[in-house]
């Protein structure tokens, strides 16, 4: 089976100016990824057959130079798609990313100050919803995406209200990782029954028109009812975790890891290509062979779905159980 790495996660500088409290990114370099850098990067995913990337960090508009690579994104004919706190945005920003087509997703953490503030900052709230407010009036795909912690999972219809009303292309919940060098993150860590309640209430949202709501989490597959069942008999890799399968991510000081959640150090770009780091890394041949898993070797959901694994990482090894798995 041939693997190629449809999305690039690139995260182009380790700069942010917030400090989210459970955030994996505050462990970067602060350091910008440079121009020239940058493009180089962007062709070689571009040669492998990248076609999707997603600009993050840090937060990307920090970057001095991030209008460049955009462009340069843009002129590979990526799609492109940007992640940010939303803090900087304005109608001039708006004005740029929509000659680009660019796809935005926003960070906001909960439907009102009070629970989204005290994890991202006072007053964050209330920027991240001026920003929604001017990428949705610029005909802007936009999304907004909570990360579950255990202080939020009790607003999670709230908050889905809160996006289509504020009308959001999408609304993306994922669950915090555990992060090992984040003292006392294990606090905010959702436990396997926040997990369900929160999936439960996403899945009566699912069939609403004109409005998406999902998890890019490997077990929220579970909750997809015919689209899963369709892909149980099949004896290879279809779904789930995209981690080293169809995903790459780059970190700041061009160390390539699986996955932004998942600090498993793959490669470095400094020292050979992309295309050997993809093809050659003992890393990503094992995420690959979910026979190799912990749990997942005897369950019929292994190709569809195979858990997180930078969720087991941070409970032991990247190829132990995914500890939030109810199945297992």
């Amino acid at each position: 089976m041939q693997y190629i790495p449809f999305l690039l996660v690139f995260h182009i500088t380790g700069r942010c100016n917030l400090s989210c409290a459970y955030c994996y990114a505050n462990s970067y370099v602060k350091e910008d990824v440079k121009l020239v850098d940058a493009k180089d990067v962007l062709s070689q995913a571009k040669n492998l057959g990248s076609r999707h990337v997603i600009f993050t960090g840090g937060e990307s508009l920090i970057h001095p130079n991030f209008q460049e690579i955009m462009e340069y994104a843009h002129e590979l004919a990526f799609d492109i798609h940007l992640t940010s706190n939303g803090t900087l945005i304005n109608k001039k920003w708006a004005d740029e990313l929509k000659s680009m087509d660019v796809k935005v997703t926003i960070s906001l953490d909960g439907s009102f100050p009070e629970i989204n503030d005290a994890l991202r900052g006072d007053g964050t709230f209330k920027k991240a919803l001026n920003a929604i407010k001017i990428l949705v009036n610029h005909d802007i795909y936009t999304s907004m995406r909570m990360t579950l912690v255990k202080d939020n999972v009790s607003d999670v219809s709230n908050y889905l209200e809160l996006a289509m009303d504020n009308g959001v292309n999408r609304c993306i919940i994922e669950r915090m990782t555990l992060m090992e060098n984040m003292p006392g993150s294990e606090l905010f860590e959702p436990s396997i029954e926040d997990i369900i309640v929160a999936f439960k209430v996403m899945s009566e949202y699912q069939n609403i028109d004109g409005f998406l709501v999902g998890s890019n989490d490997p077990l929220w597959l579970v909750f997809k009812g015919k689209e899963i069942v369709k892909h149980l008999n099949k004896n290879y890799l279809c779904g789930g975790c995209t981690a080293g399968v169809t995903a790459i991510s780059i970190n700041p000081n061009l160390t390539v890891t699986p996955c932004p959640r998942l600090s498993v150090n793959a490669g470095d770009l400094k020292k050979d290509s992309l295309e050997t780091i993809w093809k050659e890394s003992v890393v990503f041949k094992n995420l690959r062979n979910r026979d190799l898993f912990e749990g997942c070797a005897s369950c019929r959901f292994k190709y569809v779905c195979g858990g997180c694994r930078g969720s087991a990482l941070a409970h032991g090894s990247y190829l132990d159980k995914d500890p939030h798995c109810w199945r297992l």
